[in-house]
């Protein structure tokens, strides 16, 4: 299903751009990152390079976080 996700995102990409960079963003606000058409979207949005590093650290945090708490919560 994600990949299937992920190619449509690919050809959206080619076929209308307003409506990618609408659904790209609706699946970078909602963290499917999975989702994301990542390769189109550093080769035409390089302005979009610190923010992705700022986003990749604060959810690495947060997964951090809930790795922690559910590994203290398991025992």
């Amino acid at each position: 299903m994600i990949r299937n996700t992920k190619l449509s995102t690919e050809k959206l990409y080619d076929q209308d751009y307003q409506l990618w960079l609408e659904t790209t963003l609706q699946q970078l606000r909602h963290g499917k990152y999975s989702q994301v058409d990542w390769e189109n979207l550093l080769e035409d949005s390089p302005s979009l390079k610190p923010y992705l590093r700022e986003i990749l650290e604060k959810s690495y945090k947060d997964a951090v976080k809930i790795a922690y708490k559910k590994n203290r919560t398991s025992f």
